[in-house]
């Protein structure tokens, strides 16, 4: 089992800053609107998908969670414990397990 200790921010193109924090187990991406949101889903490429394929072979071994949060809702994770739903399957995010219903909710909320 991997222990993960860590804050960093990344900040994208236009400025914005993605908080990812890890504590124990568990890893948080913290994206701050939804603006950034988009940012980050528009820049996806074939890059990304590597990524997460990776992350697949490796996140059960370490018995790592990630999870992605918008506005402080979760909106998708990555873990030993998920599996990808229809809605990832979709928005061709698969191995990642999307929470549509959040993320709908976290973008409609305001002020935060």
């Amino acid at each position: 089992m991997l222990n993960v200790d860590a804050n960093l921010a990344l900040t994208i193109d236009g400025g914005e800053t993605v908080s990812i924090i890890g504590s124990g187990d568990t890893v948080y991406i913290d994206i701050p609107d939804v603006k950034t949101a988009l940012k980050l889903w528009r820049g996806q490429d074939q890059t990304f998908q590597n990524v997460l394929e990776q992350a697949q072979m490796f996140i059960p071994r370490a018995d790592v969670t990630f999870k992605v949060r918008l506005k402080k809702s979760e909106i998708a994770r990555l873990g030993p414990h998920t599996a990808p739903n229809l809605f990832s399957k979709l928005a061709g995010v698969a191995p990642l397990e999307l929470k549509p219903l959040n993320a709908l909710f976290a973008a409609l909320r305001r002020g935060e």
